[in-house]
């Protein structure tokens, strides 16, 4: 029976005769990625030059020997056991020395094919990561969003186009109506700001999506007197989407909850301003249209036919979107400094794509 240090000596002896021809099989089958280089490589390549390149790759291997060692170190302890009970036969030897062979020739090739499907896996999730994360990316690039003290102070500086970079306007460029605020009575109803968050899915709710313009403006009263309801009579110019709706009407009543600023002075916060045209997406409420989402700026469109919206429409964000620099309304405007601008034909059917999904 051959006892255990010879056993110890016959089996290292056999690792080391089998790593040599181990590694020239693990470099034949790796496959060059000169895309997945990290930028530390390319930064020693081009220090060293390309004929001490071959360095690279050697610490390439140091990492597999690093794989194999441990692989071998495996066999070792779960053959150990064994070997210390004397279990462990002359006729059984060949036959565990063959099978401890397979084992550490199969270990190497088996981490090269691990460690590649770990680095596809990496990368597949890193994709779908970056994919999820792009019309966020491009909302916060577009609208700096990260920087809204920025865009703030820029605002109450005054800034004009010849200072602002390309893609970013002020309010005082665009062709809107004067902003004209309605004070409130003590007495009104109102509701908080922040009573709904704003999502897309709300779209699904649009009864009517039309385009209008404002031509009155005035407060709904109860029987007790107190004003409950901001009332907007509108010219109808145009239907884009409806459900169940009987045209030849060529004005429209909507009405709204009342959302106040806070500050020194009290106003409807939001409201749509008298001679504005606007593009509404609406909903029955007692038989009355109502706005769908009266706490934000309605998607207003301007004297020369731009569309100018809040961030919260982010499937509406696009390479032809400008930042608006406003200013607020009151203390409690959230979407004063998330305002764009689109000027492009397609932003009318990106946005039925929203209401018709």
């Amino acid at each position: 029976m051959m006892d255990e240090k010879r056993l110890e000596q016959e089996y290292r002896s056999l690792k080391c005769q089998q790593a040599p021809d181990l590694w020239n099989r693990i470099e034949r089958n790796l496959q060059e990625h000169p895309e997945r280089e990290t930028e530390a490589e390319i930064n020693v390549k081009e220090r060293l030059g390309k004929g001490n390149q071959e360095s690279i790759r050697l610490s390439r291997r140091q990492i597999y020997a690093m794989a194999t060692a441990a692989a071998a170190m495996l066999v070792l302890l779960v053959a150990a056991p064994g070997l210390m009970e004397g279990r462990l036969k002359k006729t059984s030897e060949p036959l565990q020395m063959a099978n401890m062979a397979e084992t550490l020739e199969a270990a190497p090739e088996a981490a090269a094919v691990e460690t590649a499907a770990e680095s596809e896996e990496m990368m597949a999730a890193g994709n779908a990561e970056l994919q999820a994360d792009t019309t966020e990316n491009k909302v916060e690039a577009i609208a700096e969003e990260n920087q809204p003290d920025a865009v703030s102070r820029a605002a109450k500086n005054g800034a004009s186009s010849k200072v602002l970079p390309d893609g970013v306007l002020t309010s005082d460029q665009l062709l809107l109506a004067n902003y004209q605020p309605m004070s409130l009575p003590e007495n009104a109803v109102t509701m908080a700001e922040d009573s709904q968050y704003f999502s897309e899915d709300i779209l699904r709710d649009t009864e009517l999506l039309c385009g209008g313009t404002v031509m009155g403006v005035s407060l709904e009263q109860d029987t007790s007197g107190k004003s409950v309801k901001v009332v907007y009579e509108m010219t109808l110019d145009q239907v884009y989407f409806a459900e169940d709706y009987t045209t030849g009407m060529e004005t429209i009543t909507v009405k709204s909850p009342i959302v106040k600023t806070e500050g020194d002075e009290v106003y409807i916060l939001y409201q749509l301003q008298l001679g504005g045209t606007y593009l509404l997406p609406l909903h029955r409420s007692d038989q009355d249209w109502e706005l769908l989402y009266p706490f934000a700026p309605q998607i207003q469109v301007t004297g020369d036919g731009a569309y100018l919206f809040h961030t919260g429409y982010v499937s509406l964000i696009s390479e032809d979107t400008s930042v608006v620099i406003g200013r607020p309304e009151g203390n409690n405007d959230y979407f004063y400094d998330r305002m764009v601008l689109r000027r492009d034909e397609n932003f009318l059917s990106d946005l039925l794509k929203l209401v018709e999904h």
